[in-house]
């Protein structure tokens, strides 16, 4: 009984075999078992493709600038304010009978140098962040210096 019991056991086995084989078998004639294997590992890039950060700044800057005058222009477009004696002289068809010319105070001369004042300063906060983002986004200032050293020195 120990032997019919050890046989039986030994036929279920080789039956599952059998089986296995059979069932890999199919699966290799219709290509469902296809197996991957790695021939040589991916390597990391030297240097980043995308993004482009000198594109993005330049089109950021571009962009910028020309919404900026695109604003100044679409409120001047949309002001009806008439100034000057020229512009009356436009929208009426007739002639002014005297002008009377503007005279400044101190209080708008005051406030003229400070707008330039304002102007200046955000000429120089710009300039600062734009050295900034060179040396963040792309190479070290001193690094760079010494790129356009080179390149002086070889013209």
């Amino acid at each position: 009984m120990r032997d019919l019991d050890s046989n039986k056991a030994k036929y279920q086995e080789l039956k599952g075999k059998q089986l296995q084989a059979q069932l890999s078998q199919s699966l290799e004639e219709e290509q469902k078992a296809e197996s991957f294997t790695l021939i040589e590992p991916p390597q990391l890039p030297s240097k980043p493709i995308k993004p482009n950060r000198m594109k993005l700044l330049f089109l950021g800057f571009a962009f910028s600038i020309g919404g900026g005058l695109g604003t100044g222009f679409l409120v001047e477009m949309l002001n009806s304010t008439i100034r000057g004696a020229k512009a009356l002289s436009f929208h009426t068809g007739l002639e002014p009978l005297i002008v009377i010319p503007y005279i400044p105070i101190q209080a708008d001369l005051d406030r003229t140098r400070r707008h330039w004042l304002q102007f200046w300063f955000a000429v120089g906060v710009l300039i600062v962040l734009t050295v900034i983002a060179v040396h963040i986004f792309y190479m070290p200032l001193d690094t760079l210096f010494y790129k356009v050293w080179q390149q002086l020195e070889s013209l």
